[in-house]
């Protein structure tokens, strides 16, 4: 379960996303992914990827929680908080696109929002991470994590290729 301090903070977070300012060291701590998605359109691979993150919000994984935030269906744009146990907030978006010959093409960003976890009062966490901007820090494989936990759960076949 989220606690209160992560979910007040969590919106605010994830639009600062201090953690990505600096382009190397935000290798350390995000990933992005293509998913060639086959079968569908984009629309239909959209409401796949809605259909799955509602079913994941009602589950908790030894802890960890995901919380669907945003939906643009105009844009096909969908965004997801991820708390770990201690409430560090990773964020993944994702947006889907037409490749043509029946399959979607989805852009697909994770990435840790911050050093620290949003389980401290605020503001506090909120204006260390910001001025901690620059610290390097490993994701202990998180990132990689939620994006298996989301394929696995979206009915549609979806071949995924990690881009550097």
């Amino acid at each position: 379960m989220t606690c209160l301090f992560a979910t007040c903070q969590a919106p605010i977070q994830a639009a600062l996303r201090p953690a990505v300012w600096i382009p190397g060291i935000k290798k350390l701590h995000s990933r992005r992914e293509r998913w060639i998605i086959k079968m569908a359109t984009p629309q239909e691979a959209f409401d796949d990827a809605v259909k799955a993150l509602t079913k994941l919000e009602d589950k908790e994984f030894d802890g960890k929680v995901i919380s669907l935030s945003k939906t643009d269906k105009n844009r096909l744009f969908v965004q997801c908080y991820c708390f770990s146990k201690i409430q560090w907030l990773d964020v993944v978006e994702i947006s889907f696109h037409d490749s043509g010959n029946g399959t979607t093409l989805a852009k697909v960003y994770c990435f840790s929002s911050g050093a620290l976890p949003l389980i401290i009062p605020p503001p506090i966490p909120l204006i260390l991470n910001l001025a901690l901007f620059f610290l390097p820090y490993w994701d202990n494989h998180f990132t990689k994590m939620w994006l298996e936990i989301i394929r696995r759960n979206m009915d549609l076949e979806i071949v995924p290729e990690h881009m550097v």
